[in-house]
C-alpha cells in the first residue's frame, strides 16, 4: 500500500564522522547529518577527533578523550534544536525546506558565535567573490577549531588573545596571516552587534595591523630570461601554460583570478577592459593598456586569455621554473603583480595610473611599489660606489 504524503515534514538526524577526509593532525570532522523528507544536508559541528576517540555505534565521544564531556554537549545540544524544529512542524502541521531548516537551525535564538558565523555567511554568499567565501569558511574552521561552543558573551579580549596563540601555536600563521584571519572575525563581530546580539565591541581594546613584510619582485633582466624560457620551447607542457599564465601577470599586472576570469570578448582595441574578480560586486571596471608582449601571451590562448590551472598547481610549476632559471626568490603568481608594478614605475609610470590599472581603491596601497622601485634604484645605484674610480684598478691597468 502507497503511503500518502504526509501533512507535515519528517525530520530525522544523527551525528557522524566525517572518515573521507583527515586533517593534518590526524583528526576528522563531526558533522550532523538531517534528513528532511529524505533530503539529506549536513553540518559541521566545530568537532575534531581522532577516529579512536569516535563511538561508532553510540555516536559519540568517547570516555578516553579528555574534553568528551564539553563536546557530546555540543552534540546534545545540536540534537536536541533539531529535534524542537521537528515537533514544531509537526503541531504546526508544517512542511519545511532544507533551506528554511538551515535558517531555523542557525537562527536567532541561537547564542553560539560559530553557527552565528556560519548563518550570515552563507545568507552573504551570493554577494561574495568565490575566493572571498572561502576564506570566510577557511577562517571560520579554525573559529570553529578553536572554540566550537563560544557563545557571543565568551567573544571578549581574553578571547581573541587565545585564538591569537591559537593561530601562531596549531597553524604557525604569521603575523599578518593572523590580521587577514582576525579581520574576518571582526567582520561577524560587527555583525552581531548590528544584530543586537553583543554589546561591547572586543576589537576596541585588541588591535593588530599589518605589517610590511618583504615582497618578492623580479628584475627586467629575470623577466627576460622568462619570456627566453618560454620562447624557446623546452618546458613540460604543465610548465609552459604556468609561464605563459605568469607572464602574462609581469605585463599586465593581473591577479590569477582575473587571468581565468577574462575573454578575448573583453578586449576593446589595444586596451583590456573587465570586473575584476576580487571586486565584482562593487562593479568595478578595470583598463588595462595592452603591449605587444601582453598581446603575445594573449595570443597564444584560446577565448579565454589563459589555459586554466589551479593556483595550487600553477605555484608548483613556477617553483620548478625558478629553479631552472637559477632565480632564487620564492616564486608565486602573486609576484608577477608585484613585478608588473615595480618594473612600470621603474619605467617612468605614474603612480595615479598604476592605482588606476591595479584597481586599488587606496593610494597608499600603490604607493607601497614606489618604496619597492626606490629601494631598488638606490641598491642598483651602489654599483658605481663598488667599482675603483682612482685608477687603481689592477685588472683595468694590464
Amino acid at each position: 500500500m502507497k503511503r500518502e504524503n504526509s501533512s507535515f515534514s519528517r525530520v530525522k538526524a544523527r551525528p557522524i564522522l566525517r572518515t573521507f577526509h583527515a586533517y593534518k593532525d590526524g583528526t576528522n570532522a563531526v558533522d550532523l547529518q538531517v534528513f528532511i523528507d529524505g533530503k539529506r544536508i549536513k553540518f559541521h559541528l566545530g568537532i575534531r577527533v581522532l577516529k579512536k576517540h569516535w563511538h561508532t555505534k553510540d555516536l559519540r565521544i568517547r570516555r578516553s578523550h579528555p574534553d568528551h564531556e564539553d563536546l557530546n554537549l555540543i552534540i546534545d545540544h545540536a540534537m536536541s534544536k533539531v529535534q524542537k524544529i521537528a515537533v514544531d512542524a509537526r503541531l504546526k502541521m508544517r512542511h519545511i525546506t532544507p533551506m528554511e531548516f538551515e535558517t531555523l537551525f542557525f537562527g536567532a535564538e541561537s547564542d553560539s558565535f560559530v553557527e552565528f558565523w556560519r548563518h550570515e555567511m552563507e545568507r552573504m554568499r551570493p554577494q561574495m567573490a568565490h575566493g572571498t567565501y572561502k576564506h570566510h569558511k577557511s577562517v571560520l574552521k579554525k573559529v570553529a577549531h578553536y572554540a566550537p561552543a563560544a557563545t557571543f558573551t565568551d567573544v571578549d579580549v581574553k578571547y581573541l588573545m587565545g585564538f591569537d596563540r591559537f593561530l601562531r601555536q596549531q597553524y604557525g600563521n604569521g603575523h599578518n596571516t593572523r590580521v587577514a584571519n582576525f579581520n574576518k572575525v571582526r567582520r561577524y563581530v560587527n555583525l552581531a552587534i548590528a544584530q543586537d546580539k553583543m554589546e561591547r565591541n572586543p576589537f576596541d581594546h585588541f588591535k593588530l595591523s599589518f605589517q610590511d613584510g618583504h615582497r618578492a619582485v623580479l628584475t627586467k633582466s629575470q623577466v627576460a630570461t622568462l619570456v627566453k624560457m618560454w620562447n624557446d620551447g623546452h618546458l613540460k607542457p604543465g610548465q609552459h601554460v604556468a609561464l605563459q599564465n605568469f607572464l602574462l601577470g609581469c605585463f599586465t599586472g593581473l591577479r590569477i583570478s582575473d587571468v581565468y576570469l577574462v575573454r578575448k570578448t573583453m578586449i576593446d582595441g589595444n586596451r583590456l577592459v573587465f570586473s575584476p574578480k576580487k571586486t565584482q560586486n562593487r562593479n568595478k571596471v578595470i583598463e588595462i593598456p595592452l603591449t605587444g608582449m601582453a598581446k603575445k601571451f594573449i595570443a597564444h590562448g584560446g577565448d579565454h586569455l589563459a589555459e586554466r590551472l589551479s593556483e595550487q598547481k600553477t605555484n608548483a610549476y613556477l617553483k620548478e621554473i625558478a629553479l631552472h632559471a637559477d632565480i632564487h626568490q620564492n616564486l608565486t603568481f602573486h609576484v608577477a603583480r608585484h613585478t608588473f608594478a615595480t618594473i612600470y614605475l621603474e619605467l617612468g609610470g605614474s603612480v595615479e595610473v598604476l592605482q588606476g590599472i591595479l584597481g586599488h581603491a587606496k593610494l597608499a596601497t600603490t604607493m607601497k611599489y614606489v618604496h619597492i622601485a626606490r629601494a631598488r634604484m638606490e641598491h642598483e645605484m651602489g654599483f658605481f660606489d663598488a667599482q675603483d674610480w682612482s685608477g687603481n684598478n689592477k685588472s683595468e691597468t694590464k
